[in-house]
């Protein structure tokens, strides 16, 4: 792996020098078993998919050689740059509309990390995210229709889900891996355990995410963009040839999807400027409040947009400093956001992140 040397080093030629991962021959090996049980309503054979332990496939499916270049230079001087992805990492999969709770979600995750080391934690992890949860499911779940008779895909039974949620426990405080792998393997596996009746979705990718970030939180950004991005091309397309064939066309895809992206925001100094000063005149308006700023970042890179007015009464801000809010906003922006006396809009540095975003999924699976 390359050695970070930002002095003699382009981005350009540090994203370029970046080769294919290198895999184990097992990499090749199903990613779990299909099983034939007969309906409990009709008697019909209804064909399961559980996933291999979430241990083994982490053991089976990691690089042997992660040629991935040094992390990119966005994000790194201000790491809360970064954030600019959570509106992107939380689009709902039925709408591709960004889900502001879940980006709250994982803005707070970004922001003060939590680790899940119990089944326990796990189920009240998902219970935050959809109330109506109470425990692991005790009935089918399937996807692609509205029975199991003629459903796309049914997940893991339910009496598998007790051992695959320990599975999961266990594998989220195993020795570190790559971000790109470990992001890609957990949300593969919690995707198709699918342990509850709701919010398995948002629950893989907010634990997906954590599992990265141990080995490297911008890379776990990219790989987190990725799954909501690339959902559906995942769900028809990916992972099905994955179940059956193995990982490496899902895996080769998440580290070209980070090559690409960090190749592109290196080359975008104007939007990491525009983040960090914008950052920065939020940092001052907190006056040393740790708290208070994160609350600050996690309402504004969520939403898109933050009161101003909202800002001056959290932060008890002076009439002089108060009133100068908005110039100082309009200054660390560069013109890159929208900035009136009331509100901040970064919705325009947002749409100039998934741009990147968009350019780097073209073609992505073929390559």
């Amino acid at each position: 792996m390359l050695e970070r040397d930002n002095d003699v080093a382009t981005p350009g030629d540090r994203h370029a020098a970046v080769d294919a991962p290198s895999f184990s021959p097992r990499i090749g090996l199903p990613m779990g078993r299909f099983d034939t049980i007969a309906s409990a309503l009709t008697g019909a054979p209804l064909t399961y998919f559980t996933p291999d332990s979430a241990v083994e496939l982490i053991a089976r499916c990691a690089p042997t050689v992660s040629p991935r270049a040094p992390a990119s230079v966005f994000a790194v001087a201000d790491r809360s740059q970064a954030l600019v992805f959570a509106r992107a990492a939380s689009r709902a999969a039925s709408s591709g509309v960004p889900d502001t709770e879940q980006a709250r979600r994982l803005c707070r995750q970004w922001l003060r990390p939590q680790a899940w080391r119990s089944e326990g934690e796990l189920v009240a992890l998902a219970g935050s995210i959809a109330p109506s949860v109470r425990g692991p499911r005790n009935t089918i779940a399937f996807a692609g229709a509205p029975t199991a008779s003629v459903a796309t895909h049914i997940f893991a039974p339910a009496s598998a889900v007790p051992e695959g949620l320990r599975s999961l426990a266990e594998a989220m405080h195993a020795p570190h891996i790559d971000a790109a792998a470990s992001v890609a393997l957990i949300a593969f596996y919690a995707i198709h355990l699918h342990p509850f009746a709701d919010g398995n979705g948002r629950w893989a990718r907010l634990l997906a995410l954590s599992a990265g970030m141990r080995a490297d939180p911008h890379a776990a950004w990219y790989a987190a963009v990725l799954l909501s991005v690339e959902n559906r091309i995942l769900c028809d397309r990916v992972w099905p040839q994955a179940r059956r064939a193995g990982a490496a066309t899902y895996l080769r895809g998440a580290y070209e999807f980070e090559r690409r992206l960090g190749a592109a925001l290196d080359g975008d100094a104007a939007l990491g400027a525009a983040l960090s000063g914008i950052n920065a005149v939020l940092r001052g308006a907190a006056r040393g409040s740790r708290t208070l700023y994160e609350e600050l970042l996690v309402d504004l890179y969520a939403a898109g947009e933050l009161s101003l007015a909202q800002v001056r009464v959290r932060c008890a801000l002076s009439a002089r400093l108060a009133g100068d809010l908005p110039e100082r906003l309009r200054a660390g922006a560069a013109g890159l956001a929208r900035v009136d006396a009331d509100r901040l809009d970064i919705r325009p540095l947002i749409e100039r992140a998934e741009c990147a975003i968009e350019a780097a999924c073209q073609e992505l699976w073929d390559t």
